[in-house]
């Protein structure tokens, strides 16, 4: 997971790989079906959030806190605070990379 300028730039990254085998485990097709955001990462190609979706993807990646045992649920608080501390960013990007 990575935030990017406008330009491309990187300007803050994370390691994310549990992000998505979280959403694909504690998930399943038709909740995530639901969801605005989470449904669209791609594992194998790219994705990208601006910042009218960043907030979003937030809140859904805050719904899943309740569904996560204690071990994940450190690994998603990383995530969360990483995403709270780029979600009112201007010409900002968050971007997964796939495979």
């Amino acid at each position: 997971m990575v935030v990017e300028s406008e330009n491309g730039a990187t300007i803050d990254a994370m390691p994310d790989e549990r992000l998505l085998e979280l959403i694909l485990t504690k998930l399943d097709k038709a909740t995530l079906a639901k969801t605005h955001c989470l449904q669209y990462i791609d594992p194998y190609g790219d994705t990208t959030f601006n910042m009218l979706q960043k907030p979003i993807l937030l809140n859904e990646v805050l719904a899943l806190e309740p569904l996560c045992d204690l071990s994940e649920r450190e690994h998603l608080h990383k995530i969360i605070a990483f995403l709270k501390k780029h979600v009112d960013g201007i010409h900002t990007y968050v971007k997964f990379y796939g495979d």
